[in-house]
């Protein structure tokens, strides 16, 4: 490592890597991450795409529950069948909203730390001049 200093410590810092060094950090950086968690950002994108397909099909659910409407005939069973549409309906929707807001979630989760990986190799990269 070679530096140029100025008033107040190195202004500049220029590293070389030992032949196996990378290696040996990425290792490192592996041993890291079996202690803690690791993200799979492809995975979290499969899942969104997953539940948006799951609030769809909720959703086609619905407009078929909106859409069924027949002649049940006279008495007290059109205005029971209504009201257990009507709370069908209101469920349904809810499941779908909270579906969604989960995969709206996730998806920003996962932007979130597609972003804090980028800056962190942006900034390994500016700081020690080594790319992956």
């Amino acid at each position: 490592m070679s530096s140029s200093y100025g008033p107040f410590g190195p202004l500049s810092q220029t590293f070389t890597l030992a032949p196996g060094e990378l290696a040996r950090m990425r290792a490192a950086d592996a041993a890291r991450a079996a202690a803690g968690y690791t993200v799979d950002p492809s995975g979290l994108a499969s899942r969104v795409g997953e539940l948006r397909a799951v609030a769809d099909s909720v959703a086609s659910a619905v407009s078929m529950l909106t859409l069924s409407k027949g002649d049940l005939g006279p008495g007290n069973l059109p205005g029971a069948v209504e009201a257990l549409r009507g709370q069908w309906l209101d469920g349904l929707r809810g499941v779908r909203e909270r579906i969604e807001a989960m995969a709206t979630t996730i998806n920003g989760a996962n932007a979130n730390y597609t972003h804090v990986e980028d800056a962190a190799q942006q900034s390994f990269t500016t700081k020690f001049g080594v790319a992956e």
